[in-house]
């Protein structure tokens, strides 16, 4: 189940990257922020599903969209740092 989440991951981030890749240098640059988080969130999604035994994968399989949940989480609480919302945001899987 761990391949399968990985992999879930791994498609969201690319269909993200390939949407990014067919917008103008205009609107590529004005979505750079949302881009970096994005970056950040997979990245640590995937360390979690790697490392944190507490996850429940069968919930994470049923997101529509990992990468936007996290990202819209971290975007609606940006009084606190992106690490820190994710681990908050990361208690829906694991709770």
């Amino acid at each position: 189940m761990t391949d399968k989440i990985l992999a879930k991951i791994n498609t969201e981030y690319e269909l993200f990257f390939m949407q990014m890749m067919s917008c103008t240098k205009e609107l590529l640059y004005s979505r750079s922020r949302e881009i970096e988080t994005k970056k950040a969130i997979t990245s640590f999604l995937r360390d979690e599903v790697k490392n944190n035994k507490d996850i429940k994968l069968i919930r994470m399989s049923t997101s529509i969209n990992l990468l936007d949940e996290f990202y819209r989480y971290a975007t609606d609480h940006e009084d606190i740092s992106l690490d820190e919302a994710m681990k908050i945001y990361m208690k829906n899987y694991t709770d």
